[in-house]
């Protein structure tokens, strides 16, 4: 815990003399065998004294620093403070450290939104600290929200971040001695698809119409031959034919015979062109399923694919 904090801090910056920067990122009275408390002191001496000579850039860069010394000082300080500590050493380093928060402004790149943010975490833990201690409401924590208000508008107000490129995907390479020499590599094929076989359908509708009209010829020529039939056997020419004898050819005249030649000629004709009619049926039958299973066979297999060696 630092020991009367007002007097350390104020002796310290009023004490702490102006000498140009020595190195980048440090202040120019920074001293590395003194503690958070003394150094936070030195770089606000070197701030205030750049901030006269209208350095912003310079003055936002120590006072940085002293951010940085004013987070360890109150991070060693709170261990085991009690509330007194909080409104008196807790509260001067707070306000000192965050005093020149509104120059990060000034600075390049990504430094005004990393101070600037440290400044708000550092505010928002001494509030967050002084709720703790029942000390949400004291003259502290005003002027800490007082501060901190002042600050949003600029940390929000800054350009976003750039978003970070994604990283390049590597291409898998294939690894060496896995190919086996000697077999080509077969290169991917597009196969077509088989077009629809308008030339075999036509055929199996057009035999199977023909197929249909030989049986409606034979059941008319089976009819056609029952009715002469029947004529030429109730005709008077039948009873003076023989015994045991085609009527129709001991007596060709004879009445319903050229009506039964006719339905034995269409019953003939019929049956020989049933006959041919099935038989082109099922030729055509047949060539339709193995076009079907053609078809079937070339959408599951497209062919062998690129790096497969192919034995044959």
């Amino acid at each position: 815990m630092l020991a009367c904090p007002r007097l350390v801090l104020a002796a310290a910056i009023a004490a702490s003399p102006v000498t140009p920067t020595q190195a980048a990122g440090t202040c120019a009275n920074e001293r590395a065998d003194a503690g958070a408390d003394a150094n936070l002191g030195n770089c606000l001496g070197d701030a205030r004294e750049a901030r006269r000579a209208n350095e912003p850039r310079l003055a936002a860069t120590a006072y940085a620093r002293a951010l940085m010394f004013a987070r360890e000082a109150y991070a060693a300080g709170k261990a085991g403070a009690t509330a007194d500590w909080y409104a008196a050493a807790g509260e001067q380093i707070v306000h000192y450290g965050t005093e020149g928060c509104a120059l990060a402004t000034n600075l390049t790149g990504a430094a005004p939104r990393a101070m600037l943010t440290a400044c708000v975490e550092l505010l928002d833990e001494f509030l967050a600290d002084l709720e703790a201690v029942n000390a949400g409401a004291s003259r502290s924590a005003a002027a800490a929200q007082q501060r901190r208000a002042e600050l949003e508008p600029l940390l929000s107000g800054l350009p976003a971040e750039p978003e970070p490129e994604p990283p390049p995907i590597a291409t898998p390479k294939e690894p060496r001695g896995e190919s086996t020499p000697g077999l080509p590599q077969v290169e991917p094929r597009l196969v077509s698809p088989l077009r629809r076989p308008t030339g075999i359908d036509a055929g199996l509708g057009v035999s199977a119409t023909v197929a249909g009209l030989a049986i409606a010829g034979l059941v008319v020529g089976d009819q056609l031959g029952r009715r002469a039939h029947a004529a030429a056997l109730s005709g008077p020419d039948a009873a003076a034919a023989p015994a045991r004898v085609d009527l129709c050819e001991a007596m060709a005249s004879a009445g319903g015979c050229d009506d039964l030649r006719s339905a034995r000629q269409l019953f003939v004709a019929s049956g020989v062109t049933l006959g041919v009619a099935l038989a082109a049926t099922a030729l055509f039958a047949g060539l339709r399923i193995r076009h079907a299973r053609r078809a079937r066979v070339s959408a599951s297999w497209s062919g062998p694919r690129a790096g497969v060696a192919v034995h044959f």
